[in-house]
């Protein structure tokens, strides 16, 4: 069978302020789409930035992950992933979490995610750094990594008046 080529947005990592708090990037990229699973798994691979042409600053943490399946059900992605190595501490899994949701609900065919690590429904940490959920989860549980919203512009304007007197 053939296999459809068909642009696919990943979301990577960057910190583009002096906070902790990192943001998604858009990173378009033409794929071999046979299903959301095997356009999602270049992920886990440790060179996935290279691979889609992602700029060298963009933090890729699904890499820490592999995976498994992705089942999709009345607009719910539900993922399973496999820890590889030591399992990441929440600052990590939340990022992880990010990425997949911002890349999973691009797919008209999701909207909201959940996640099962290592055999097990997972508490994932949200935006709100108190909260941790087994539900499932949407971009507006990670808005702060959205960096249309959390970027500020401020600006300011100084207006100042010269009197020069007429010349008789």
């Amino acid at each position: 069978p053939q296999v459809e080529q068909r642009d696919f947005a990943y979301f990577l990592l960057e910190n583009k302020a002096e906070s902790e708090q990192l943001q998604v990037r858009q990173v378009p990229a033409q794929v071999a789409y046979t299903s959301l699973l095997e356009a999602v798994e270049p992920m886990e691979v440790e060179g996935f930035r290279e691979t889609i042409g992602a700029d060298e600053s963009l933090l890729n943490k699904v890499s820490q992950y592999d995976i498994v399946a992705i089942d999709v059900d009345d607009g719910l992605a539900t993922v399973f992933l496999l820890t590889l190595g030591e399992a990441p501490d929440n600052p990590v899994l939340r990022d992880v979490a990010a990425q997949l949701v911002w890349t999973l609900t691009g797919d008209d065919t999701v909207d909201r995610v959940r996640f099962n690590i290592d055999g097990s429904p997972a508490l994932i940490p949200t935006t709100n750094a108190d909260n941790t959920t087994d539900q499932p989860v949407t971009k507006d549980d990670y808005e702060a990594y959205n960096s249309e919203v959390t970027e500020t512009t401020t600006t300011s304007s100084t207006t100042s008046t010269t009197t020069v007197p007429v010349a008789s």
